[in-house]
Parts: C-alpha cells; sequence; structure tokens
C-alpha cells in the first residue's frame, strides 16, 4: 500500500478549477457547479494514497517531465507531479483541449 502525501494544489491548478466553477455554474447552476468541483477536489485529494495508480501522461512533453495524468469522470485531467512525501496538482483541463494547452503547465 502507497504511503500517504500530502496534497497541494498549484496557484494554476486553483485558478483553473475556479474557471472551471464558473463555467459549470453558468451552465447548470451554482449547486450542480458546487457539487461537481467539490467531487473532483475531493479526487485530488484522494491522490494522497493513489498518487501512484496512475500512469504517466500521455503528452510526451508532459511525460518527460516526470507527470502523471489522473482522468476525473472521462471529463477533466488532473495533471500532477510527486515527491517521496507530496503530491503537487499543476492544472486542470478538460480532455477535449488541444494538445496545445499543455505548454502552459
Amino acid at each position: 500500500m502507497e504511503a500517504e502525501k500530502a496534497v497541494n494544489w498549484t496557484a494554476n491548478a486553483l485558478t483553473l478549477l475556479a474557471d472551471l466553477y464558473e463555467f459549470i455554474e453558468s451552465q447548470s447552476g451554482d449547486e450542480f457547479a458546487s457539487n461537481y468541483v467539490d467531487d473532483l477536489l475531493a479526487f485530488g485529494n484522494g491522490l494522497s494514497t493513489k498518487s501512484l495508480h496512475f500512469s504517466y501522461c500521455r503528452n510526451t512533453k508532459l511525460q518527460a517531465k516526470g507527470y502523471r495524468c489522473a482522468v476525473f469522470r472521462h471529463t477533466y485531467i488532473l495533471i500532477y507531479n510527486q515527491s517521496e512525501t507530496e503530491v503537487f496538482i499543476l492544472a486542470v483541463i478538460h480532455v477535449k483541449r488541444g494538445p496545445d494547452i499543455f505548454e502552459q503547465v
């Protein structure tokens, strides 16, 4: 079993999460947006014990940096890296975004 690690959301990941909330809220309302983002946060925080469960990102530039990608509900990718004691969530990106978006990670 994997040892528990601290999960840290970077400023970039939190900004992207806030943007996601605003988009969902405009489409489906506050309650749905809040629940969705809460579930996504719980999923990300769950990497504290599952960070090795997910594979390295398919994008070769991210893979070269040692980044891993965890897919949430087949819709969003959490891009993260890790040390022995911490997980750093770097970005939350929609799965249908073009590969150029990964240049910003």
